[in-house]
């Protein structure tokens, strides 16, 4: 294998694991943000729907490679590894996303057309409360998602999924990517 041959499975294998994580954070978060800025803060459905496109691109251009890193160093500097109790774990990664929310929530509204500064306010606040639960979920699914995917085992894959075949795991992430975007649309219509 020529050097040129072993680049290309290299950049192959870690594009791959960053739409893996990229995924895994956006698809926990999607129906919760848009539940929230719609139903709560009042935010219109078309700033809505525009902050969770572009949101959603940002993460796979490299934003998720920046939140994945981010969630690695937290880890770390906190001495919180996969034998960490997961109590611990899920609770980090929420504090971990509270941060994110708090930084980039009311730039991204008032660039997307949100002048009012309540709705803005009011939706970072949201954000942050809910980022607590989205930020554990999204930090779970990506240590699940690894190990399903095949990339990294984790111990926080639930017992009765840890002896569940490939195929069953992989198809596991499809029904949780698809469950998401149809509780996402579900919201946007209704």
């Amino acid at each position: 294998m020529t050097r040129y041959d072993r680049a290309v499975n290299w950049v192959k294998s870690k594009g791959k694991l960053h739409v893996l994580d990229s995924t895994a954070w956006v698809i926990v978060s999607l129906p919760v943000t848009a539940l929230y800025e719609t139903q709560i803060a009042g935010i219109p459905d078309e700033i809505s729907l525009n902050a969770r496109i572009i949101g959603t691109i940002d993460t796979y251009v490299g934003l998720g490679k920046l939140i994945v890193y981010g969630r690695r160093k937290w880890r770390k500097k906190l001495n919180i590894t996969d034998e960490t109790y997961e109590g611990k774990q899920l609770f980090q990664d929420g504090l971990y996303n509270v941060a994110l929310h708090a930084a980039g929530n009311p730039i991204l509204y008032y660039v997307l057309g949100c002048r009012d500064f309540k709705e803005i306010a009011v939706a970072t606040g949201c954000a942050c409360v809910l980022a607590l639960a989205s930020g554990a979920g999204s930090g779970f699914t990506s240590d699940n998602f690894r190990d399903w995917m095949g990339y990294e085992s984790s111990k926080r894959v639930p017992e009765f999924i840890n002896g569940q075949s490939r195929r069953t795991k992989k198809n596991l992430v499809g029904l949780v990517i698809g469950t998401s975007v149809a509780m996402t649309a579900a919201i946007y219509t209704f």
